[in-house]
């Protein structure tokens, strides 16, 4: 061997630099791989913790705004629909003494009985005619 020839390396000594920098806390790809695994953990976590946040944010909303429509809906049931239905039978008791204003009424929906002609005994002289 002249001085400028090197000696040739087997893949084994290679490997020993390699054994050596993991041992020590170099570049090891097993401790980059957990790092970046325990990242993700932590990343998954945080992403969960918001995503139960905006939904339990979103569930007291509408349990409000669902409070608030039942208590509407309570109120129209018990003082307005009475109203309401009251109005509908004064229009079609006057609909059946004033007919003209029928088609009115059954273009809304609003159903009118008619009335029973009236039952007037027949005088004697409107039978003989």
């Amino acid at each position: 061997m002249n001085g400028s020839e090197q000696p040739a390396t087997s893949p084994a000594a290679g490997s020993g630099g390699f054994e050596q920098q993991s041992r020590t806390g170099g570049n090891d790809p097993l401790r980059q791989l957990h790092g970046l695994v325990l990242a993700t953990l932590v990343a998954v976590v945080l992403l969960a913790g918001a995503l139960f946040l905006v939904l339990f944010r979103q569930v007291s909303m509408i349990r409000k705004e669902l409070d608030f429509k039942n208590a509407a809906v309570h109120d129209f049931q018990t003082t307005k629909e009475p109203l309401i239905t009251n109005f509908v039978a004064g229009l079609q008791g006057f609909a059946r003494t004033h007919p003209d204003i029928t088609p009115m009424l059954e273009r809304y929906g609003i159903p009118v009985v008619p009335t029973a002609p009236s039952m007037t005994p027949l005088s004697p002289e409107g039978a003989r005619k």
